[in-house]
């Protein structure tokens, strides 16, 4: 459930050029057992107005057994657990009362008291809400995000739900990459990412990957071997490739025995080391499936 806050992230780091892919969901046929399941790979910061806009995404999930996603989504459940936390003194020593009441208006509509953040947790929501907040490609009034309202539909058509980790796994991988940052980090840095918050400019790197999703511009780059450079990326590894490959432990059984529909954020299926590479390497048809 904590993903929906923090792993967008991700995403910002990664700019790609345009090239054939003009799809976010993917075919996949089993040659052997005849099921045919489709991977549809999500932007977590864009909401449920997105999947309305495209009938064929939930033509695919009502046609489904089984809708598979990476956790279980449960916002009550998160909003309880940082707000049971005790609040920190240190914000008022690191921000000031203007800053902070601008913050907590970036994200009122979550009802977590930002108090209630360690400075690596809230430096890292900040980063990755960007995005959201400023670009003219995500609409903010959409109250669910994609993974809750694809969770959310499979329940309403009485699918069987699948969930590829536990909660509690991904907050110990948020964990992991948040206590990078400390306060004397957050009071050095956070200046200049609220001027980019507050200026009337829109940062056209930070748009860049929200804009090519919502007009389906995506290079996959299926050709290109995980870098050496991307390891660089906070958490880079641990958050895409090793999950990549554990869930694909999970995953051929799933398709040999039931018609899926998998919702994984769109970093997954990139490179030759992504969910779709893999499969294909494994002997399952992979088509683009066109969106309109």
């Amino acid at each position: 459930m904590y993903k929906q806050i923090y792993l967008p992230l991700l995403l910002s780091f990664f700019m790609f050029s345009s090239s054939a892919q003009n799809t976010v969901l993917w075919k996949v046929t089993d040659t052997h057992s005849s099921k045919t399941s489709y991977i549809l790979g999500t932007y977590h910061l864009i909401g449920s107005g997105f999947i309305d806009s495209y009938p064929v995404i939930k033509e695919k999930i009502n046609a489904a057994d089984v809708v598979i996603t990476e956790t279980k989504m449960e916002r009550v459940k998160a909003r309880e657990y940082y707000n049971s936390r005790p609040s920190s003194e240190r914000w008022g020593l690191v921000l000031s009362t203007d800053d902070m009441d601008y913050i907590k208006e970036i994200f009122k509509h979550g009802k977590i008291d930002i108090e209630k953040f360690t400075p690596g947790e809230l430096y890292v929501k900040l980063l990755a809400f960007y995005p959201k907040y400023k670009c003219n490609s995500i609409k903010n009034e959409d109250t669910l995000s994609m993974d809750e309202y694809i969770q959310y539909l499979g329940n309403q058509d009485h699918k069987k739900a699948y969930y590829f980790e536990t909660d509690s796994f991904q907050l110990e991988k948020i964990t992991a990459i948040t206590n990078v940052y400390d306060w004397a980090f957050f009071k050095k840095n956070i200046p200049a990412v609220l001027k980019k918050y507050r200026s009337k400019d829109i940062d056209p790197e930070q748009c860049q990957l929200a804009n090519q999703y919502a007009s389906f511009n995506l290079d996959y780059k299926f050709s290109t071997t995980w870098s050496a450079s991307l390891k660089g990326v906070v958490g880079n590894s641990e958050l895409i490739k090793k999950r990549d490959d554990d869930w694909m432990k999970q995953i051929p059984s799933l398709l040999e025995n039931n018609n899926c529909f998998i919702a994984v954020g769109l970093l997954h299926l990139y490179f030759d080391c992504g969910l779709l590479e893999q499969l294909k390497k494994r002997g399952y048809l992979i088509e683009e499936v066109k969106m309109k």
